[in-house]
């Protein structure tokens, strides 16, 4: 029997109304903590394009650098292509208008981006990447997309923002890895 039935046996229909019963709400993880349940599963990203006879499926998030050039290609060369992309950068931006560094990411995976920097200059390393700028995809189409939604100062902070968390998020990884070799190595 589900409990607000059960329920509704024994309280009248005035004390229920605010009644809401989500046995996931109330789901514990393996610790004992309490979680949310789980979250809508969203559809994966997609985009079908066609390469003179040949037809492609890109899905986002893009995992490879290859994966970047294709896309770069593809856009350059076919209109409806480009659309389709501005597209896609418009609905992830709609589902995150405040942190569009994480939009970008919707796109692009951190392993996609390790080679690629908005000027091609990396600071740290003092190797040269692929300068983000002279892209297609990283320029022109995040400006028609997101002319509406953002100043262009902020759209290339934008792109600034999402290889800086990536490059934090690889910090944050080679950290925790040297933390648990430290806490093995510790232990007898």
């Amino acid at each position: 029997m589900n409990v607000s039935k059960c329920l509704s046996l024994c309280f009248q229909k005035e004390a229920l109304i605010n009644f809401e019963w989500n046995r996931e709400r109330n789901m514990r993880n393996d610790r004992g903590r309490k979680t949310q349940g789980p979250r809508a599963v969203k559809r994966p990203m997609s985009m079908e394009i066609s390469k003179g006879t040949h037809k492609f499926v890109l899905k986002f998030p893009l995992e490879t650098g290859a994966d970047i050039e294709m896309l770069e290609d593809v856009v350059q060369n076919s209109e409806s292509a480009r659309i389709k992309y501005k597209q896609l950068l418009q609905q992830c931006i709609r589902e995150n208008p405040r942190k569009p560094s994480l939009a970008l990411l919707k796109l692009f995976s951190d392993k996609s981006l390790d080679d690629y920097n908005y000027t091609g200059h990396c600071n740290y390393t003092r190797s040269k990447k692929n300068a983000m700028k002279d892209y297609t995809i990283f320029t022109d189409c995040i400006d028609d997309a997101w002319v509406s939604i953002l100043p262009p100062s902020a759209r290339m902070r934008a792109i600034r923002g999402a290889i800086a968390l990536c490059g934090n998020r690889k910090r944050m990884l080679r950290m925790r890895e040297k933390q648990r070799k430290q806490c093995n190595t510790g232990r007898i």
